[in-house]
């Protein structure tokens, strides 16, 4: 142990707060919380401690460290969880590639909302849903809506196709429409507010109906449609009313594939499992909504590898729900997470934040262990483990199609063994002058970073 960490060691208050590990380059390898910051920090240096290999390895590459002091322990959790994001350390348990998962956006702050995907989510006003694993899902589940939803999908600014929802008009404002609609309308994917088709209150509600369906509350869209329906027909827009019809068994179509599994909660419900191999697990997430099953996705963590099952459950209920827009009033889990009380009480503020429907803002974190929940989550982690087979199928696939390309590379270049290093240089100057070089590397057939 050096004098900069035995120093530290020495002033560490007796208080809440994060540590942040560094080696010898200033690079954080690892970021923790701690009730007392005294007692969590000094642990890690204690020879009669039973360390894991991860913590070992991480010990001996501790130059430095750094701290700070908060509050209270949600204090340190929010605050955790945002330096892991930023500094994606190498001893923490890490969510892959978090940074990349698209949501679906409702611009409820636009004239005439567009819906639309993204890759983050902001408090702004607008309706956020997700994240999800993939954008083939994204726009899979974009194409369903725009089919069951006659939304528009241009990128007009539409402040003029009516007068302002609230107020009056600017001074200087006028009606500009377009000359005719666009394709959408005509297979009849929009309902052309912008050579004023349709009404801004017509239009807003079917954006109503996007938004309850994407919460899973779909009987409520049904209930809505039925009686669009039924006044349709009762002014005999014959062909207005057919149109609602194969709307409303679209949607009873998504809703019989929900209804293979269901439980008799009526508040919403997140389902987590985790399954481990290596240094990698997957988390699946079941999103339950008013008792139906609405969708699912899975995430993988890396680095897990000496780390307990309550640990990484704890690690992924931080980073999923700090990156997602709804927190539901209860989310069974596998494991308890470590600082339960903590996570619950942080979640609490997050629903909270987002406007909880019904006013009910607390969150439960519960990990059964009989009656229905408990077979909930073993289905869970039985697809979590499939997910994670396929994952290692794909790996192993790629792997073999990477050898091919180097043996390939082989022969093309009459080496005598496959090249397990390469090499590449670039040198660019300016007529002579300032010259630049740069060399990117790869080993087994991979780029190193």
């Amino acid at each position: 142990m050096n004098e900069k960490i035995q120093s530290v060691l020495n002033s560490l208050p007796h208080k809440p707060g994060i540590y942040l590990m560094k080696d010898a380059e200033g690079t954080i390898i690892y970021v923790g919380k701690a009730i007392s910051l005294f007692n969590r920090v000094r642990s890690y240096f204690q020879e009669s401690t039973d360390h894991s290999p991860k913590n070992r390895s991480m010990v001996s590459k501790i130059d430095d460290i750094e701290f700070l002091v908060v509050q209270n322990e949600v204090e340190a959790l929010v605050l955790e969880s945002n330096f892991i994001k930023q500094n994606r350390p190498k001893y923490n348990v890490l969510l892959r590639d978090d940074k990349s998962y698209p949501y679906i956006k409702v611009a409820l702050t636009e004239d005439f909302p567009r819906v639309y995907r993204v890759r983050s989510f902001h408090h702004d006003g607008n309706r956020y849903f997700g994240p999800y694993t993939n954008s083939g899902s994204v726009d899979a589940t974009l194409d369903l809506l725009n089919k069951l939803f006659a939304f528009r999908t241009c990128r007009y600014d539409g402040s003029a196709w009516a007068p302002p929802a609230k107020g009056e008009p600017p001074a200087n404002w006028k009606l500009k429409l377009l000359s005719r609609p666009c394709t959408q309308y005509y297979i009849h994917r929009c309902t052309a507010p912008c050579v004023a088709y349709t009404t801004r209150e017509e239009y807003n509600a079917i954006i109503k109906q996007v938004i309850l369906f994407l919460e899973g509350r779909h009987e409520e869209v049904l209930k809505d449609l039925q009686a669009q329906m039924e006044k349709a027909s009762e002014d005999l827009n014959f062909e207005e009313a057919a149109r609602l019809r194969d709307r409303i068994q679209a949607v009873e179509r998504v809703l019989e594939k929900q209804r293979i599994i269901n439980t008799d909660a009526q508040d919403d419900q997140d389902v987590i499992a985790l399954a481990s191999e290596d240094d990698e697990t997957c988390a699946q997430v079941f999103f339950f909504r008013g008792g139906k099953m609405v969708g699912r996705e899975y995430f993988i963590l890396q680095g897990t590898r000496d780390s307990s099952a309550s640990e990484v459950m704890t690690s992924f209920i931080q980073q999923f729900y700090q990156s997602s827009p709804h927190v539901p009033p209860e989310i069974i889990v596998e494991v308890e997470p470590e600082d339960r009380q903590i996570l619950q009480t942080w979640l609490k503020e997050k629903r909270k934040g987002a406007g909880a429907t019904g006013g009910k803002t607390s969150v439960t974190i519960t990990a059964p262990r009989r009656g229905d929940k408990v077979e909930m989550v073993k289905m869970v982690k039985h697809n979590a483990q499939l997910v994670l087979e396929q994952q290692r199928i794909k790996w192993l696939t790629d792997t073999q199609k990477t050898q091919l390309a180097l043996e390939e590379l082989q022969t093309v270049l009459n080496l005598a063994t496959v090249p397990l290093r390469i090499e590449c240089y670039d040198i660019s100057n300016t007529q002579g002058t300032d010259s630049v070089g740069a060399m990117v590397v790869f080993e087994g057939g991979r780029p190193q970073e």
